[in-house]
């Protein structure tokens, strides 16, 4: 039998989906696993699709989103974040795990440093250690919240990334701002500038007790954000 790719040795099978695999065979199971959404697609939006079928638009979009819906989130970010950007700053992916694979394997090279604050959505470690960079872990518990001395211990002249998971996947836990101002200036004082990755999540369930401000709009180094 032939062999797969080495590097498929770094891909699990991830455990939340086996919880969720087992519960899809239990009859009146409480599924915990998977975050599904608890709240029905908006009439607008289901419309809107309905509409585009109807119209035939099922060609391929352009390779970085269609430019109308660039424009529109370049408009969202800019007034309701605070991230200042423009269209070619901004691409479309199909999911967020579909996104996070392009950004890293255009930022990572083998052996690179990736700083993760754990608890961390599970594919983050997977796809650094696919890559050939080395993952290194930081724990956060039990306030879940970062603290700049962990950060400042690990950081190394090798350290070509910091990904910001806030909010966090337990309870939406979400990162002080001040925190994550802090990570930003963490690594210039040791001779390393990382870029740094914000995965934002979780928006609605949060929109009316929580700022809708993202850790991006708190970074000044915007050019190495992504």
């Amino acid at each position: 039998m032939k062999k797969l790719a080495t590097r498929t040795e770094a891909i699990d099978f991830s455990l939340i989906r086996e919880v969720f695999a087992a519960a899809a065979k239990i009859k009146n199971s409480l599924d915990l696993s998977i975050g599904q959404p608890d709240f029905v697609v908006p009439t607008v939006v289901k419309e809107a699709a309905a509409a585009a079928i109807k119209a035939d638009r099922n060609g391929y979009t352009p390779t970085a989103g269609i430019p109308e819906l660039r424009q529109a989130l370049v408009k969202k970010l800019t007034t309701k974040n605070q991230i200042k950007c423009s269209v070619d700053q901004v691409m479309v992916t199909a999911g967020t795990s579909g996104g996070i694979f392009l950004a890293l394997s255009a930022l990572l090279n083998p052996l690179d440093e990736v700083i993760i604050f754990d608890p961390y959505f599970v594919i983050y470690k997977q796809l650094v250690e696919f890559l050939g960079a080395i993952p290194v872990l930081i724990n956060t518990a039990p306030d879940w919240q970062p603290k700049i001395e962990d950060v400042k211990q690990v950081i190394t002249a090798r350290t070509k990334l910091i990904i910001v998971n806030s909010p966090i996947d337990i309870k939406h836990w979400v990162w002080h701002l001040n925190k994550v101002s802090q990570v930003d200036s963490s690594g210039y004082n040791q001779g390393s500038k990382p870029w740094k990755s914000a995965r934002k999540e979780f928006r609605r369930p949060m929109a009316q007790t929580l700022s809708s401000t993202m850790p991006l709009s708190c970074w000044k180094g915007g050019k190495k954000s992504v």
